[in-house]
């Protein structure tokens, strides 16, 4: 199986990333600040998972090459209703020959799933820091502050 770097998994502890304490009174310009991060940082997310998708799809390539003439060997079980044999019952056949090839396009697929996750809470926490954005801007302007 291909060793998979770490580097595709993409985590928010491994980044130089600032948590918001939650009692700081924050500035539309310390908003301002934290927005740029987080866009930066979903720009990275979503660079990252471009590249996980090409990785998942080179490996299922792989495998389905690998796949192709074992489909046309004579052991190769055969789909069909009358004599029992399911789809999962094949495949299960033909991974067995192919491990290797099958667990790394698991593995990449797993490693999708999880960069997509990572894209998924970036942009919900964009939407967080916006609405503090709208909190923040609406109470310097009470104040008569803007900065």
């Amino acid at each position: 199986m291909s060793e998979i770097s770490d580097a595709a998994f993409i985590q928010p502890e491994d980044r130089d990333f600032s948590f918001l304490d939650p009692d700081a009174a924050l500035t539309p310009a310390e908003v301002d600040r934290h927005m740029k991060m987080l866009n930066n940082e979903l720009a990275r997310a979503q660079m990252a998972l471009r590249r996980v998708r090409y990785k998942e799809i080179r490996d299922y390539k792989e495998f389905c090459d690998a796949r192709s003439p074992l489909l046309l060997e004579a052991d190769c079980p055969v789909v069909s209703k009358s004599a029992g044999v399911t789809v999962a019952q094949r495949d299960e056949w033909i991974q067995e020959r192919l491990p290797a090839l099958w667990w790394t396009f698991q593995a990449s697929k797993l490693v999708r799933i999880s960069a997509e996750d990572y894209n998924t809470r970036l942009a919900r926490q964009v939407r967080c820091i916006q609405s503090i954005n709208a909190n923040a801007r609406q109470a310097y302007d009470i104040g008569g502050r803007h900065s």
